[in-house]
């Protein structure tokens, strides 16, 4: 319920529900353009090292996609030289995303194999997916190994 001037009224928007993949051959079929990308390990694999590496890709590409939707906003944003700090800042971050992947796949050469005649704003918007994926696995690994250790969960 919300309140319009002080009236209770109803909420009938239909919020859309956010499907995420359960495997990530799911996730390839749902975002094509990740054909070809080397498997990378499941969440349920991942070291400390690796969970730390994925929480600092994923934190520096939402921070950097959410930063770049206020500035498209932003009525001042249609300046060359922001247009050209965005695109750099979204190429750094598909290339330390790239890094990141290259850590989990066993074939780091075929990250690059799969980069080749890609838009990187292409990669970065796949990439979005590609995080909410493994956020979504690394929290049911954690919650499970919670679970199987007896560990109260909050």
């Amino acid at each position: 319920m919300a309140t319009d001037n002080g009236v209770q009224v109803e909420n009938t928007e239909e919020k859309e529900e956010v499907h995420i993949p359960e495997t990530w051959e799911a996730l390839v079929e749902g975002t094509s353009v990740l054909t070809g990308l080397p498997e990378p390990k499941p969440a349920r694999e991942f070291t400390f090292a690796d969970a730390c590496a994925f929480n600092e890709a994923r934190t520096e590409l939402l921070a950097v996609w959410s930063a770049q939707e206020r500035r498209r906003l932003d009525a001042d944003a249609g300046t060359a030289q922001t247009a050209v700090s965005m695109v750099k800042e979204r190429n750094e971050t598909v290339g330390r995303m790239l890094g990141f992947l290259k850590s989990i796949v066993p074939d780091p050469a075929g990250v690059d194999a799969w980069t080749t005649g890609m838009d990187p704003d292409i990669m970065f918007l796949a990439f979005l997916n590609v995080v909410a994926y493994y956020a979504d696995q690394l929290g049911k690994a954690s919650a499970s190994k919670a679970s199987s250790t007896g560990t109260k969960q909050n």
